[in-house]
């Protein structure tokens, strides 16, 4: 699908970067939209099981009970600046999956979740960018990030993930490209509930999704 208005300025220089997929081709990655079936979709449920997260929530909430027991916190209360409510409220709309979802839109699996639990308990504590990059590079994509569109983003969904995917590409080392038959790729979905996604890639998964729902495409 040809992209109108695609920016032709030049893209960062990668070579000096910790770049993510060895790729420094400047095409748009959206010639043809990579579309899959409507019945190849998964939802969140389809992934995880709340149960195996909702532990793994205790622990770390009790964690950081404990790191932070005792502590005061001082604001100046002349410098409180009150602003409207926005009408856009994450936590309202992913409200369905508080119990899976990690700060709120982070779909992880439950061996990742519990990585996460172990280097912030006990003797493990680890700092989060000392935690990144334990994780570096089993969440980097190599050689571009296989992408599809589920049938279920429409009309300004599919806009602005057109719009967001050609951004990335442009200003960024990120490579996009159509998945063909790729095991592990992204795909924008429609149809459930919510702003949420997986979070780099994951060796536990096939398809990571990312989830445009209803409220969700702006």
């Amino acid at each position: 699908m040809p992209i109108k208005g695609f920016s032709t300025r030049s893209r960062p220089d990668c070579r000096d970067r910790r770049v993510i997929n060895g790729s420094l081709n400047a095409k748009s990655p959206i010639q043809e939209t990579s579309r899959t079936s409507a019945k190849g979709s998964a939802g969140l449920l389809d992934l995880f099981a709340p149960n195996a997260h909702q532990r793994l929530f205790d622990t770390l909430s009790a964690s950081v009970a404990s790191e932070y027991k005792g502590r005061t916190t001082s604001f100046d209360a002349t410098k409180i600046i009150e602003y409207e409510k926005p009408a856009f409220s994450l936590k309202k709309l992913n409200e369905k999956y508080s119990s899976i979802l990690y700060e709120s839109d982070m779909a992880l699996h439950p061996d990742r979740l519990k990585e996460i639990v172990e280097s912030s308990t006990g003797d493990g504590r680890k700092k989060r960018k000392a935690f990144v990059d334990y994780m570096y590079p089993r969440t980097i994509w190599s050689g571009g990030v296989p992408y599809s569109i589920h049938p279920s983003i429409v009309g300004r969904a599919l806009d602005n993930v057109v719009r967001a995917i050609n951004f990335w590409h442009q200003e960024t080392c990120i490579d996009f490209r159509p998945r063909k038959n790729e095991r592990q790729f992204v795909e924008f979905i429609g149809n459930d509930v919510g702003c949420w996604s997986t979070v780099g890639k994951d060796d536990a998964l096939g398809r990571q999704v990312v989830s445009i729902g209803l409220g969700c495409e702006h």
